[in-house]
């Protein structure tokens, strides 16, 4: 049996890398084709451990993956930013209020009023960015997950 060389294993590696960025781009292809036949664009992304969204240039989300509870129900309107988080997805809107959706055990999906310029659901929680740099956060706190430096 022939012995792996550093050149032989890092030849693999690479091979396995491009075969992967093929598989990747023609994904990318596929919903690029897909989404061209009805003229929508995704200009945001973003994933979680069973689903994903995406903010489309029209400002709405669409999810596909595991349904659970809602999770790739999002909330009709417009959105300038989104987050999947594990649970549950929350989304930016146009406004600056944060509207979120899916499981709500811990009360991660009841975000407080306000304006807000960023989010970031986690797992059983969610945090906003208020301005002028101020950290809000909701649902489940423990181990503090929640207490944001002021």
């Amino acid at each position: 049996m022939p012995t792996a060389t550093p050149q032989r294993t890092a030849f693999a590696s690479l091979a396995l890398g491009a075969l992967l960025l093929l598989a990747l781009a023609a994904l990318a292809a596929d919903w690029q084709r897909a989404d061209a036949q009805d003229g929508r664009r995704a200009v945001a992304i973003s994933v979680s451990n069973e689903y994903a969204c995406a903010l489309l240039d029209s400002g709405e989300i669409e999810c596909w993956g595991e349904s659970d509870r809602g999770r790739t129900d999002p909330p009709a309107g417009r959105f300038s930013a989104i987050s999947a988080g594990v649970w549950h997805g929350c989304g930016l809107r146009e406004t600056g209020e944060i509207e979120c959706w899916g499981i709500n055990d811990d009360g991660q999906a009841n975000a407080p009023p306000g304006w807000f310029s960023a989010v970031s659901a986690g797992l059983w929680f969610t945090c906003g960015l208020r301005e002028p740099g101020e950290i809000e956060c909701w649902g489940d706190n423990w181990f503090g997950k929640t207490d944001a430096p002021q």
